[in-house]
Order: structure tokens, then C-alpha cells, then sequence
């Protein structure tokens, strides 16, 4: 192990108070105990057809995992009694967004299966639907993840880690050197925390009871952060903070857009001593430094995706009519072209206007989509004056546990040397395979929840973990 100590200094020091809705489902567990207890899937290519996932032939049905469940080591030290390790190169795919154009393979983890479960929710059959992970019962996470403890996982990189590892990018055309260079930031370091959920619960506002409103965007294995940017002195700057994209995830077709990152003055934080007052929202675990509702954001290019208006009655023409499939032909100088609807041989072609370029048609195939209205702009809801659950650093006293349902004192430490398994809560990419790569450390690119069939704008499927020390200096780059 190549821990930093001072990154276990920085950690304890600014560790955030997450203050969770009185509703809400799911509480951020370590993604290693998480792993350990999933099946690892194949896809070639990457799709959500599902006769390309898994170790079978083609056609063949049942699938199976390239790893069964229970089998996933996440240390390599770990792997014996026929466990495999994440790290592995066979587990692992090639990252070909450089190129672009989406990898030749993907890899997923599976730990509750998919709905609707016929046959049953672990398996992928000739006649499995496969459209959503499993959705109907939280107990059935609390038993896969049967003593899952709260759990955060922190990144700190120094002033010379920033520039050896983000020094010669611009992305977007942002010169990432001048911001880790700014003489006003005073050689910059950067503690990045890292949250994981097992499900993603994400309805449309305003249209849960329409089709597929209520399971509109909802995924299993999600991704969250807050990171501290700290000077030279190891005073704090700003901090930034993840929440979904509301617009659309595909428009950059390379790249996952599930989230995006604001960055906010340290004197905006509400804090107790030096510990940063997170509201997470419910279902979404957007992270905000206030309590209420707050419109989410696009951070994509463009508005609101249009999907969002129309209560998931459009995704896939080929929903409209069984057996038809659809294909949407782009105009020239932003026309918005023709949609080619395939039936029984036939073919029909339709102007592809505002209401058929939508989610999931579940009604008559000539009812027009209503637009958004002004319920209807996606908001996140986080918890007060009530709340749930409280996670807190030991020790500190936090106000709003008094109308809590519970308080939580993160209980990350580090573990001693010898045991196993091993459970840390700092990241070490030389050993810890399962964090995206970064400089010259290999990792795991594939998604933290299994795809999902019929996933046109890669909602549902599962996510894959963002850099989001990349995704702090963007945005910091921006402000």
C-alpha cells in the first residue's frame, strides 16, 4: 500500500456532514464491499441488446457472467478459492473515447438482477425483458449488501500530482496548467471524496404515475463527490459538488454524462469547524449547501433535454408498434429530419417534429406529447427540517440531529495491516483496481450497475465512476 498520510490528515479534517432526506432509500456504501458481492457481465459490443452480453455464444440463452456472483476480489492479494480479480486485464476494457467511437466491449457489474424478473431477476433468457434494474424493494439491497456499513472513499492529490496528472489537458479548450498554476490559488491541492450508491432513483417530476415516469432515469451503481480545493496552506478555497444532468447525456456521444460539478466559494460552505453541511438530495443524491428544492441542471450542451417534458411517453419509436424498429435521419443546418419507422418489412418515414424525438410512447401512437410546464422542470428535493439520516464525522455535534431519524458517525478508518479483507476509505490506484485510469495506473471503465435493454440515451444502464478531480478543475476553470 502507498498511502499518503496527510491525505488521512486532510480527510479527517474537512470530512463532510451528509445530511440525508427523511425519505430516502439508500445511504453511500464502500464500493469494494459492493463489487465483492456482484457478477461481472460482458457486453461486445457495449449495447443493450442483451444477445450481447455475456459469455455464450450468440443466440444462446441462458447468459452467463464472465465472473459469477460472490466471485469479484477486489485486491489482488485477495483473489484465491476461485475468486477473480477486478484488476485483472480480461476484466478491464480498452478506452477508445480518445478515438471516437464507443468501446468495442464493456463490462458490468449485476448485484440484484433486473425487472421485470421473469423468469427470474438474476438471469437473462430468451424471454427476460431486462428494461430495469431491480426497482421494487430496497430490502432486497439491504440483503445483498447484509452489513454494508456508511462509507466514503477520498482522493488527495498535491500541487505537483495536479500538474503531472491534469497539467497538459484542455479539455474543451480549457487550459487546466493555468488554473493549478494560479498565483491566487497558491499552488493548489485537492481532496476529492468519493460517494457510492447502490441505486439511483430517478422519476419524472410531475409524471411518476405516467408510463415509465416513475423509472424514468433510475439506474443501479451511482456515483457522487465532494471535492476541497486547498492552498499551499492548507486553507480551504472552494468546494465543488456533483448533481445530475438534466440535459441531454448523449449529445456528447464519447462521453458519460450522468453528472456534472459546480464549484463554490469555501465562504458559501455552512460548516461546523472545518466540516463542509451537505444536503443530498432524495433518490438523485444530488449534493447542495442548502436545504429545499433546486433546479437541476443541464450540463450538456443545450437546454433541458426534451425528454424531460414529455412524462417518458416516447423513447423508442419501436415501442409504438410490436416488431418495428426506428431510425432517426438528421436534417442539415439543424432541420430536424425524418424518423424511418421499420414494420413487418414496410417502411414509413415521418417528420421528426418536436413530439416524436422524446422517451417511451405508452399511448396512442397520434397523441401529441404535452410540453413543460412549470411542475414539470426536474428538481432535486433535499431533506428539512426533517431528515433521515445523518452521517457525521465522530465527535461533532450536529444540530439537525435532534429532528433526524438517525445519526451515523462515519466509521472509515484504516484498517491494520495483515487483515483481510482489506476495507480502506483512501483511494490507492496501484493497488485499488477499481477506479477508472489515471496517468499511468490501469483500471475498471465499465458500469457499477448492469445495462438494461431499450436504453437509447444510456439512462438506466449502469454508471460508470467519472474522474471527478478532471471534472473539479473544469468546472473551476469556468468560474
Amino acid at each position: 500500500m502507498s498511502i499518503n498520510p496527510e491525505a488521512v490528515t486532510l480527510a479527517k479534517r474537512f470530512e463532510p456532514i451528509l445530511l440525508l432526506h427523511a425519505d430516502e432509500r439508500y445511504f453511500p456504501i464502500d464500493p469494494k464491499f459492493y463489487l465483492e458481492r456482484c457478477a461481472l457481465w460482458r457486453s461486445a459490443p457495449g449495447s443493450d441488446k442483451k444477445a450481447d452480453w455475456g459469455e455464450a455464444p450468440r443466440t444462446v440463452f441462458p447468459r452467463r457472467p464472465q465472473i459469477a456472483k460472490g466471485k469479484i476480489a477486489g485486491l489482488k492479494d485477495e483473489a484465491s478459492g476461485g475468486t477473480v480479480w477486478i484488476g485483472e486485464p480480461s476484466n478491464l476494457v480498452i478506452r477508445e473515447a480518445e478515438q471516437d467511437r464507443p468501446p468495442s466491449e464493456d463490462r458490468f457489474m449485476e448485484l440484484d438482477g433486473w425487472e421485470p424478473s421473469v423468469p427470474s431477476p438474476n438471469e437473462v433468457t430468451a424471454t427476460s425483458n431486462n428494461r430495469h434494474p431491480s426497482l421494487s424493494d430496497p430490502e432486497r439491497y439491504a440483503t445483498a449488501l447484509q452489513g454494508a456499513k456508511p462509507w466514503y472513499y477520498v482522493e488527495y492529490f498535491n500541487n505537483q500530482q495536479l500538474l503531472r496528472e491534469f497539467g497538459q489537458r484542455t479539455p474543451n479548450g480549457l487550459d487546466l496548467f493555468r488554473v493549478i498554476t494560479n498565483a491566487r490559488l497558491s499552488a493548489p491541492k485537492l481532496l476529492v471524496f468519493h460517494f457510492f450508491y447502490a441505486l439511483h432513483e430517478e422519476p419524472l417530476r410531475g409524471c411518476e404515475e405516467a408510463g415509465e415516469g416513475q423509472t424514468f432515469a433510475t439506474f443501479a451503481g451511482e456515483w457522487t463527490s465532494v471535492a476541497v480545493l486547498l492552498n499551499s496552506a492548507n486553507e480551504p478555497l472552494y468546494i465543488g459538488l456533483t448533481s445530475r444532468n438534466v440535459g441531454d447525456p448523449t449529445s456528447v456521444p464519447t462521453e458519460e454524462h450522468r453528472l456534472g460539478m459546480i464549484v463554490r466559494p469555501w465562504k458559501d460552505v455552512e460548516r461546523i469547524g472545518e466540516h463542509p453541511k451537505i444536503y443530498v438530495s432524495r433518490g438523485t443524491h444530488g449534493n447542495y449547501l442548502t436545504t429545499g428544492l433546486h433546479d437541476a441542471q443541464p450540463f450538456t450542451p443545450g437546454d433541458i433535454d426534451i425528454s424531460q417534458g414529455t412524462c417518458a411517453q416516447i423513447e423508442a419509436l419501436d415501442d409504438v408498434i410490436a416488431g418495428g424498429e426506428a431510425e432517426t435521419i438528421e436534417g442539415e443546418s439543424g432541420s430536424p429530419g425524418i424518423i424511418v419507422l421499420k414494420i413487418l418489412g414496410s417502411m414509413v418515414v415521418l417528420p421528426a417534429t418536436p413530439w416524436l424525438i422524446g422517451e417511451d410512447m405508452w399511448g396512442t401512437f397520434a397523441t401529441e406529447i404535452p410540453a413543460i410546464e412549470p411542475n414539470r422542470k426536474p428538481r432535486d428535493e433535499t431533506g428539512g427540517p426533517l431528515f433521515g439520516l445523518i452521517l457525521k464525522p465522530d465527535g461533532v455535534f450536529v444540530p439537525e440531529q435532534a429532528s433526524a431519524q438517525r445519526t451515523v458517525a462515519w466509521p472509515t478508518a484504516m484498517p491494520a495491516e495483515g487483515v483481510r479483507p482489506r476495507y480502506d476509505f483512501v483511494v490507492d490506484r496501484e493497488t485499488q483496481a477499481w477506479w477508472p485510469p489515471l496517468g499511468a495506473n490501469p483500471g475498471y471503465v465499465g458500469r457499477w450497475g448492469p445495462r438494461v435493454t431499450n436504453d437509447p440515451k444510456r439512462r438506466r444502464s449502469g454508471m460508470r465512476c467519472p474522474t471527478f478531480s478532471l471534472m473539479f478543475l473544469q468546472a473551476l476553470a469556468t468560474i
